[in-house]
């Protein structure tokens, strides 16, 4: 999968906003994670580092939104786990706090639980520098596996 390829896909998902993207948005997303799964891992390095570059200025946070629930769908993360385990390679201004045992959501703001994916909370914005989707998809890498796609019919 070239750099090109990758770039169409990511365009074609629908960025973070305040309303469920519904399924055929999800599909998107999900087709999308299966060419991320297969993708070199140069390339797609170079094809996110694209798309952040093209979407300067008002795209800027469209695109980073696109990024970050794509990572939810490319990786397995745990629904529960100990707040030390976020890592902020962004700062959305609504990342839930911990509750009172200290856990948290990794797959936030995605659901997985039932047929089809929910988003848990609106985009409502960020603070700080740009998306460090490169790093995200290398720390997610590192620390989980893919999630296995395809919805049982």
């Amino acid at each position: 999968m070239s750099v090109d390829q990758l770039l169409d896909v990511f365009r074609s998902l629908p960025q973070w906003a305040a309303k469920d993207p519904g399924p055929e948005g999800w599909r998107n997303y999900e087709r999308a994670a299966e060419l991320v799964q297969n993708a070199d891992p140069v390339e797609l390095n170079r094809a996110l580092l694209a798309f952040l570059d093209e979407g300067q200025g008002l795209e800027g946070p469209a695109n980073e939104t696109r990024l970050f629930l794509l990572s939810r769908f490319v990786f397995e993360l745990p629904t529960r786990a100990p707040a030390s385990e976020r890592r902020g390679f962004k700062g959305w201004t609504n990342w839930p706090e911990p509750d009172a045992q200290g856990m948290l959501n990794l797959s936030w703001p995605v659901s997985f639980e039932g047929r089809e994916p929910t988003l848990l909370a609106p985009y409502e914005g960020s603070e700080g520098p740009r998306y460090g989707a490169v790093e995200e998809c290398r720390y997610l890498r590192e620390h989980y596996g893919f999630r296995k796609l395809g919805r049982e019919e």
